[in-house]
């Protein structure tokens, strides 16, 4: 964890052990800065999408990504 409970993301996962959770905010609470060139996998049954100030901003389908971008991880 950062300083102000701000957490830096490298790897970024989720398995929902109950198969049955249709939304997970990662960090569960506090702020997430992903680093650059974090490793995110999205799973067969998953959809990821980043938000910020309540707007989607992007989307990713099952597959390991990298993560690029400065601030907000948006696929170009």
């Amino acid at each position: 964890m950062g300083t102000n409970n701000v957490f830096f993301l490298e790897v970024i996962e989720w398995f929902d052990e109950s198969g049955r959770e249709l939304v997970h905010r990662i960090p569960e609470g506090g702020s997430g800065e992903i680093k650059w060139g974090a490793q995110m996998t999205v799973r067969e049954s998953q959809a990821a999408v980043f938000f910020y100030n309540g707007k989607a901003y992007d989307a990713f389908g099952p597959g390991r990504h990298t993560l690029k971008t400065a601030n907000i991880p948006l696929l170009t």
